[in-house]
């Protein structure tokens, strides 16, 4: 499965749609994006609904968006990628919210 990642950015809010496997080959990119979306926005939404897979880089990733961003939120709905979420208690560091909860 390849990797894409789309930002947009409205009223100061950038978002990071992200659709594929974030790997150890796709990581690089996902970071990249994230650098380039939080460059001009102190709150960056990370939707990751077209996510299906992803590692512990990918993880990590994360949890460095959350140091680089004032206001992170990361939108995941119930599924493989949110279990891991939770199994390795990201969920408990990061704002993890469905679609309905987040207002862009």
């Amino acid at each position: 499965m390849l990797f894409s990642a789309v930002a947009t950015e409205r009223d100061g809010v950038a978002t990071l749609s992200v659709v594929g496997e974030c790997d150890l080959a796709t990581v690089p990119r996902f970071r990249n994006e994230i650098v380039r979306a939080s460059r001009s926005c102190a709150s960056l939404v990370i939707d990751l609904s077209g996510l299906e897979f992803i590692d512990s880089i990918g993880l990590g990733v994360l949890i460095g968006a959350r140091r680089r961003v004032d206001n992170l939120v990361v939108v995941c709905p119930s599924g493989r990628v949110r279990d891991v979420l939770a199994a390795t208690s990201v969920d408990r560091i990061l704002d993890i919210r469905d679609a309905d909860d987040v207002v862009t």
